[in-house]
């Protein structure tokens, strides 16, 4: 399966595509978790609403494949640094607070026939597993300081994987 990513950035179907998969998943997240669109597409921080805006994201990511700026820039024009924290709150809240996931396991449940249809417009099949895993992946940034993830892996300016995992053990 090739998420909906694989596209040209100048395509319009993908733009399309991608913008009506943004309203879906903020559709089904205002519905499970009580507050109204708006304010998940908005700027408002209150805790119900960040929490749905988390699950609205992962609903997207999860179906499409997209990167964090494309992301962002669906959400309201956000930065993709702001968006992959909200992916990593939202995995963590998951993991601690079992009425978030079952709010976001309903808000997954409902959008999935929807965004399975609008996929299959475009001929891609779905995985959506769910919310955050039993056993959430390790994510290899935790840890990292910014000041050690850039270390060279020998050669002068080479940036390598070395240099990271280095820094995060």
């Amino acid at each position: 399966m090739k998420p909906v990513a694989h596209l040209k950035p100048g395509d319009e179907r993908r733009r399309r595509v991608l913008a009506k998969l943004a309203r879906l998943a903020i559709e089904h997240a205002a519905q499970a978790f009580a507050v109204s669109t708006a304010e998940i597409a908005g700027r408002v921080r209150r805790k119900p609403v960040s929490r749905a805006r988390y699950a609205a994201l992962a609903i997207v990511r999860d179906a499409s494949g997209i990167g964090l700026i494309p992301l962002g820039r669906l959400f309201g024009g956000r930065d993709h640094t702001t968006v992959l924290d909200a992916l990593r709150r939202h995995r963590r809240v998951c993991e601690v607070d079992p009425e978030h996931r079952r709010k976001s396991d309903a808000a997954y449940e409902s959008a999935r026939p929807a965004v399975a249809e609008l996929m299959a417009k475009i001929g891609r099949t779905v995985p959506m597993a769910g919310v955050a895993p039993a056993t959430p992946k390790s994510d290899p940034f935790d840890g990292v300081r910014y000041d050690t993830a850039y270390r060279t892996s020998g050669a002068a300016g080479d940036v390598g994987a070395s240099g990271l995992r280095a820094a995060a053990e």
